[in-house]
Parts: structure tokens; sequence; C-alpha cells
């Protein structure tokens, strides 16, 4: 029997990621008659959500101190979506867990350090006040197993399958669809293209760095002044422009240091893209096979680049292990008990 309503609570989702995940679940709950009540914290993302048109759905704008009480009610049928659990329990609820920068190495001397321990000790502490948390590889599994006392993890991947009919011609050698955050590398993946280029290498990458990114901005300047052309940022784009990205590069290249879920590692190889990824625990959660290199060599990096296009890695076969099970997932929040 399903539920007649159910709750999100999303209002940390900025970008990236959880907005994909947002996303990803709306559009698959549309497909049943169930009311959906979300809260949303950032007018952009209230927006898009709106210009997509869900039925059943009432948005509500909130705060960081109207969520922070509303953690403190006793409610039922509640989705989690913001990686934290309520202080109290909630009945047949659930936590969606997708970021693995809470159980890193901490520097207590940083705000980020600071915020990343406050955040772990409120996971470890209050994680058993909902039914399950769901996370969707082993590897972030095994480590809320090693790092709480939490019992109630499931591992269920999803992800968006692309049903594409379109033909794009080929304008770039490799993409790097990701956020801006310090951990998705962007500089070493620079340095290592700097590598390439001044071996008389050229190359193209095409990048989704927000223009806010002045650092990273700068950077992008500096190479495309030395090599013009080589670094196309296109800025922020929305879920529904990545096919078209990944079908007008030849490989996605990803170094990040750090990922729950390496979804984006599922799309491009969907759509028939060779992956270069960092040899991180993420890539076998994903792969059977798959080029690897060091993430925090750019020598690595380049090196692996140089093969790619070269046309080196040709005979490699690239396998995915992964299996989508979004309707097992759906199936679980919205199913009574």
């Amino acid at each position: 029997m399903l539920k007649s309503k159910i709750i999100l609570e999303a209002s940390n989702i900025y970008s990236g990621g959880g907005l994909v995940l947002l996303k990803l679940l709306l559009t698959e709950l549309k497909e049943y008659d169930i009311d959906i009540q979300i809260y949303l914290g950032y007018d952009h993302v209230i927006n898009d959500i709106k210009s997509e048109n869900y039925p059943n759905l009432n948005i509500i704008k909130t705060g960081k101190l109207g969520t922070f009480f509303r953690y403190f009610k006793f409610r039922k049928d509640v989705v989690y979506l913001c990686n934290l659990p309520p202080f109290v329990k909630n009945k047949d609820s659930f936590l969606v867990f997708y970021n693995e920068l809470f159980f890193k190495k901490k520097n207590l001397l940083s705000k980020a350090g600071i915020k990343y321990f406050i955040f772990s000790n409120w996971f470890k502490l209050f994680n058993k006040n909902v039914d399950n948390v769901l996370v969707q590889s082993k590897h972030i599994e095994e480590l809320i197993l090693n790092k709480t006392s939490s019992k109630n993890v499931l591992t269920i991947p999803i992800y968006k399958k692309f049903k594409t009919e379109s033909i794009y011609k080929t304008e770039y050698d490799f993409c790097y669809v990701s956020s801006a955050a310090p951990h998705k590398n962007h500089k070493t993946l620079f340095k290592a293209l700097e590598i390439l280029l001044k071996k008389g290498i050229k190359t193209n990458l095409l990048v989704t760095i927000p223009s806010h990114q002045e650092g990273l901005m700068e950077y992008v300047n500096t190479i495309n002044s030395n090599y013009p052309n080589t670094i196309i940022n296109v800025g922020y784009i929305d879920n529904s422009k990545i096919e078209e990205v990944y079908l007008k590069s030849k490989a996605l290249v990803f170094p990040s240091t750090a990922e729950a879920f390496g979804m984006p590692l599922i799309e491009a190889h969907d759509l028939g893209l060779k992956v270069l990824v960092s040899d991180l625990p993420y890539a076998y959660d994903v792969f059977e096979k798959v080029q690897t290199f060091n993430p925090t060599d750019p020598e690595s990096i380049a090196n692996k680049m140089e093969l790619f296009l070269k046309g080196e890695l040709e005979g490699n076969k690239q396998i995915s292990k992964v299996v989508n099970k979004l309707d097992e997932y759906v199936n679980l929040l919205i199913t009574k008990k």
C-alpha cells in the first residue's frame, strides 16, 4: 500500500550531485499519485524545480533556523536529502547520504574541518532516528559501518538512464562535468593539461565551472592566453544539458578525490565515452575494468590523457558493474510498512 504523502527535506541542496539526485527522484515520483511537500532553501533551486512542473508538489522555502527546529519534530514519512538525520525518531522515514567528506580526515583549524567534524558527530549520534540510511555505493556503506555504530544502511544505486536519439559532432577531446568544490581537483587537472601542452600535444577540455569561481577562472584564462581555446568553460549546466556535453566529447576525465557515487562515470560510460578516473574506491564501485590515474599527481593524469589521445587505450575494455535500481529505491520511499 502506497503512502498518500511524503515530505522531502532538501533545504541544503544548492547544485551538483544533490540537485541531480533530487530531480531524478521527483521525475520518477511523477508516476505515482502521491502528494509531495518539499523544503528548499535557495531561490535558484526553487525556480529550477518549479520550471519542471512536477505534479502534486508543494514547495516551501525555508532557512537554516527553520530547518534546525523541524529536526526536533516527531514526524513520519520524511525523506532527508541533506545527509543529516533528525534529532528525534521519525517513523517510516529515510536519510539519503551522499557526502564522503563527513568521514575524511579533518583539519580542525579550518572552517571546513570544524563543519565536517560537527556533521560527522551529528550523523553518528542520530542516524538511528530513521528507518534506513540510503547510500549508492558499497564503499560508502563500508565507511559508515566502520566509522559509526549504524546497522541500518542500505546500498541502492540509482542514476539517470539516457534514451538518446541525438547525434552531435564531436568537439572536445575531454570533458569534466562537475562542481568547482576543492575536492573536484580542477587545479591538478589543469596542471596535467599544461604538461601535455608544453610537450606540443594539442588537445582541449570542456569544464562546467561557475563564473564566480575567480581562482579557477583565472587559471583557465592563463592557460587559454598561452594556448587559445584549450579549456572551454560552459559554466553551470542544467542536468538536461549534460547529455549533449557527453555526446560532443570523446572521453570523461574525472580527477575527483572524494565521491560517494560516481554518477557521471556511469552516464558517460552509457553514452559510449572512454572514462579516465582517479584510482580511488568510488571508481571500483562503478567499474570492473577502467583506466585510472593518481589524482594527486599531474604527471600521472597527463600520461593517461596522452595515451588516450594517441589511441593506445583502444584495446582496453571498460566494464561497468552497476545495476540501476531506481524503481526499487522509489518503492521503498513510498510504500507503507
